[in-house]
């Protein structure tokens, strides 16, 4: 069996950018996240603490972006994909961060992929 948590279109306003313009104010990054996770050791029992609880995850990464700026998406990206893998049971993660206002005709985007202890 295979097991994953998502969690999608996570909306953030971040201090992000690396031009003058997006220094003024923070901007709206749209961020998903995808979590293979180990096989369970034991069944899950209907008990929060046999599993990986997805409120850590989410409240790390708001945390991560309210932290500081980020002058990438892709440091973003690499600082979220390190909070993911440092949760027990993760054996890879697939980040992607959007910015959806900074074209009028399209998102622009980063995602990777990491996967434990490489």
């Amino acid at each position: 069996m295979e097991r994953r948590i998502l969690i999608r279109d996570f909306q953030l306003q971040v201090s992000i950018g690396v031009y003058a313009r997006e220094r003024k104010a923070p901007q709206t990054v749209v961020v998903n996240v995808d979590l293979l996770l180990e096989p369970p050791q034991k069944a899950h029992g209907d008990r929060i603490a046999n599993v990986l609880n997805y409120e850590i995850v989410h409240s790390g990464i708001l945390a991560l972006a309210k932290s500081r700026h980020f002058n990438l998406l892709e440091a973003l990206v690499d600082g979220i994909l390190e909070l993911c893998l440092a949760q027990r049971d993760v054996a890879e993660a697939r980040v992607s961060a959007e910015k959806p206002d900074s074209y009028e005709d399209c998102r622009v985007g980063v995602e990777a992929v990491r996967r434990r202890g490489s």
